[in-house]
């Protein structure tokens, strides 16, 4: 009962029995983490990194021996996200938490969330995976709906284009389908909205780095067209349609701007035969690019397991399954499938 008490009571005595003002419920999470990190450490592992938030802590460990990497989440709860590699899989994973004091500045989070790097042997990009913590103590999956820009991408990086604060998750979208040594490319924003980070059309974020895109790769098409290199400009020619579908061009409108970048140059067959293909992508509303629902997960980002709240190091963790208070933040994203 001592322990039980230790672990769940108020952090100082009340001068009058059975007062709730002196009561809490559930641990410590930073006395937590630290039995968690020492429970760890005798297992062989060093902590990489430790961050705080303000319903978490948070632990990026490596094993000295093997190079395995682990994550460990702490809320009042006890450990509620457990995340380890595993070389031994068919597609190895390797975990690291970002911190976003990696900005300029300190960003403006509308919930405690967790932000966790994915790396795996088939990915052609690490992977950037969202949690958020109620202030009970639960976690959840924040949904990232990479799968709105492209079905083979994810959000890979995290910035604060206007630096106001405010998170965007940047989604690469390489156009594979084309099969170039140097595919056409373009980053696309996901913004805040709702209970994750969604694509957004017509907002600032979303305009300035289109804007950004548009300008780098106009110089470069220019520059492609002067050396009469065709295939550079065809890769220009659909980031520049690309670009003009996220600014919400009409379809008639992307053709056009694909079709002047191109207009004048002579092309093989081959190259021919691209532009038609590209045309066709484009007719079709990118439909080989943009699948017609969000995916959460794509073929080459590695899965996440489902959080589960486990029991804590030091005392058990209340049951989130049984009379858990109802959950606040970001609900949870649907269940990913797991990669090739």
């Amino acid at each position: 009962m001592a322990a039980w008490l230790s672990a769940c009571g108020g952090a100082e005595p009340s001068p009058f029995f059975d007062d709730a003002r002196f009561l809490r419920f559930g641990v410590d999470p930073k006395v937590e983490a630290a039995a968690v990190e020492s429970q760890l450490r005798r297992a062989g592992f060093e902590v990489r990194e430790r961050l705080e938030g303000p319903h978490h802590v948070a632990l990026g460990l490596v094993e000295s021996a093997s190079a395995r990497s682990a994550i460990r989440v702490v809320t009042s709860r006890g450990t509620v996200l457990s995340l380890d590699s595993d070389a031994q899989m068919a597609a190895p994973r390797d975990y690291a938490l970002i911190t976003t004091q990696q900005l300029d500045h300190v960003p403006r989070l509308p919930v405690d969330q967790v932000f966790v790097r994915v790396s795996g042997e088939r990915a052609a990009v690490s992977c950037i995976a969202v949690f958020a913590v109620s202030s009970q103590g639960s976690l959840a999956r924040v949904v990232v709906d990479a799968g709105a820009v492209i079905s083979d991408g994810c959000a890979s990086e995290i910035t604060d284009i206007h630096e106001d604060g405010a998170i965007e998750l940047v989604v690469q979208a390489v156009f594979s389908i084309f099969a170039l040594d140097d595919p056409p490319m373009l980053r696309v924003p996901l913004s805040w909205q709702g209970n994750g980070y969604r694509l957004v059309m017509g907002v600032g974020p979303m305009l300035a780095l289109l804007s950004e895109q548009r300008a780098q790769v106009t110089q470069e098409l220019s520059a492609a067209r002067h050396a009469l290199d065709v295939e550079r400009a065809f890769r220009c020619a659909v980031e520049l349609a690309a670009v003009s579908r996220f600014e919400g061009a009409s379809v008639g409108d992307q053709l056009k701007v694909f079709d002047q970048a191109l207009r004048g140059l002579v092309l093989t067959g081959r190259q021919a035969s691209l532009l038609e293909q590209a045309r066709q992508l484009i007719r079709q509303d990118w439909s080989e690019a943009a699948p017609d629902a969000p995916n959460q997960q794509t073929p080459d980002t590695p899965a996440i397991p489902a959080p589960e709240d486990s029991p804590s190091a030091s005392e058990p963790a209340p049951n989130p399954q049984a009379d858990a208070p109802p959950r606040e933040g970001p609900e949870p994203a649907p269940t990913e499938p797991t990669p090739p």
